[in-house]
């Protein structure tokens, strides 16, 4: 029971102090309580919408061929066992080490 009474009153301090702290004060009002004309002479600030895609760049280096041209050019290049060998092929830039370095894991 005493455990149950303690969790309720921690429970309700939680509560109670985010309340307080989830409310703000107003606006102060002006000195005299009334908008001065000067600012109600200006014009609302507008904000102009640009979308980030403005300025895309479409990737259009490729031109589309047919399936039949891309498979005509896979069998003049050797096939799906080139493609495969490839693969298994070293990159250069994951087999030099930098310079004044020794490549990773050598000094195991």
């Amino acid at each position: 029971m005493k455990n149950c009474s303690r969790l309720c009153m921690t429970l309700l301090a939680t509560l109670i102090s985010g309340i307080a702290a989830a409310q703000t004060s107003p606006a102060p009002p002006a000195p005299d309580g009334m908008p001065k004309a000067a600012d109600m002479e200006k014009p609302a600030r507008t904000t102009a919408y640009r979308s980030v895609f403005d300025n895309y760049v479409y990737a259009n280096d490729d031109k589309p061929i047919s399936w039949r041209d891309a498979n005509a050019l896979v069998k003049e290049i050797g096939g799906w066992r080139v493609y495969a060998r490839e693969s298994q092929q070293p990159t250069p830039a994951n087999t030099i080490a930098p310079a004044g370095r020794p490549a990773p894991h050598q000094k195991h």
